[in-house]
């Protein structure tokens, strides 16, 4: 498939046998779900790394513009598709042609500098051409940022934010209204990103210079945007950004994690860093285990794509977010200790190679089998249900360390279950 050629997203929907139903079956409410399945996308983040269902498609050999166009692309279909079918309720009437359009009027009426071409004056073009070209100019990377995480980061990070108004575009057509939610999400996400930036009561010109340029990419209008180009000098504080009773639940997660990658940007996070975003979580309504959980999610995603980020990988220390997420981890699971002390005791195999750790030296096989089923009970806890965790990476002696003790049975001896030379985590 040639992003560059006329087709593409006929060719993309032909690919995906015209299937852009949500196959989860978890009973979440569908912000959730909608967080759950984008979120290890990178999309959230501005960071193409995979389409949430893989198909024969390799987007490691893509472009950074070719694979955020077709990730951003998927997602805008997904979202659209599934929530007129199953929030509107129109699964008998509503298809992947039903959305298209939706998503060409949708972006004709919110930013028509999308639409302003002798494309668009053409009465029988096709609406998925349409719609290609309006990807075309929304997505926009310069190869010389691709080094610089900061911009890097930024140059993208407002596509999903297309996504979120789409959401209320579907419930509310009103397109004034909504051009003015549109409007309202941006400049909050301004002002969040510029108080996240003097949470440790510093501001240097390179953070101005990329605000601006973020400010830029917000599509706001000109007044709103002269308005939201102070709000770097004004050195915001948490109490003058407001209130966020109007957001969402997905609009109020997307913007605590924006200000997370945010600390993020200068290779570490400072206590009272830390501090901020937990009482921006509180003002969020959000509570201490929800802040850990964008703390982990954010970090999860450096982690697991760490060889796909490069200008993350050039800036962060792996071992320093290894070391974060696992201290994070081992708070939210000590809270649970006893539904993990329960699962625990209601999985036979577990603890019959438990019991044989205290007699004999378990095998590798076996070894692997007890790092499994200690994942799956860490799976267990409902705090970590809509986050991809980074199991995966995690040796046995790592998860021995997230597991509080006490969730173990009585005569559990770690030191009989593992040897000392045990690497902490798994190489890819």
């Amino acid at each position: 498939m040639d992003l560059m050629e006329k087709g593409w997203l006929q060719k993309h929907i032909e690919d995906r046998n015209y299937n852009f139903s949500f196959s989860e079956s978890d009973e979440i409410d569908e912000e959730k779900l909608i967080y759950k399945i984008f979120q290890p996308t990178g999309i959230l983040y501005g960071h193409p790394i995979k389409l949430h269902i893989p198909n024969e498609l390799n987007l490691e050999d893509w472009s950074i513009n070719e694979r955020i166009k077709i990730i951003f692309a998927d997602c805008s279909l997904f979202t659209n598709l599934n929530t007129h079918v199953n929030i509107i309720n129109q699964g008998d009437i509503w298809n992947i042609e039903n959305s298209i359009e939706d998503i060409v009027k949708f972006y004709q009426e919110l930013n028509p500098r999308l639409r302003y071409s002798t494309f668009f004056l053409l009465r029988n073009t096709p609406n998925n051409h349409k719609l290609e070209k309006i990807f075309d100019k929304r997505v926009v990377v310069k190869a010389k940022w691709n080094l610089n995480f900061w911009q890097g980061f930024f140059q993208n990070i407002l596509l999903f934010s297309d996504i979120l108004i789409m959401l209320r575009y579907i419930s509310e057509k009103n397109i004034e209204i909504i051009k003015s939610e549109h409007i309202k999400l941006n400049t909050t996400i301004l002002k969040v990103i510029a108080a996240t930036a003097f949470a440790d009561k510093e501001i240097n010109k390179s953070e101005v210079k990329l605000f601006n340029f973020f400010v830029e990419s917000s599509n706001l209008d000109d007044k709103s945007g002269k308005k939201a180009r102070n709000y770097m000098t004004e050195k915001l504080h948490l109490e003058d950004l407001g209130d966020f009773d109007s957001n969402t639940w997905l609009e109020k997660k997307y913007i605590l994690e924006l200000a997370i990658i945010t600390l993020w940007a200068d290779r570490s996070i400072s206590e009272e860093e830390e501090n901020f975003i937990k009482k921006l979580a509180i003002k969020m309504g959000f509570d201490e285990i929800e802040a850990l959980n964008s703390f982990i999610a954010v970090e999860s995603f450096v982690l697991s794509n760490w060889d796909k980020i490069h200008y993350l990988r050039a800036k962060q220390n792996y071992l320093l977010v290894s070391q974060r997420i696992v201290s994070q981890l081992s708070s939210i699971a000590l809270k649970y200790k006893r539904e993990l002390a329960r699962e625990m005791a209601e999985n036979k195999e577990l603890i019959q190679l438990i019991g044989k750790s205290r007699v004999s030296r378990l095998t590798i096989e076996e070894k692997e089998k007890v790092r499994l089923q200690l994942i799956d009970i860490l799976k267990s806890i409902p705090a970590f249900v809509i986050i991809a965790m980074p199991f995966s990476f995690f040796a046995l002696p790592i998860l021995l360390k997230i597991i509080p003790k006490s969730a173990f049975p009585s005569s559990f001896d770690e030191n009989k279950l593992m040897e000392r030379r045990d690497s902490g985590f798994i190489s890819e």
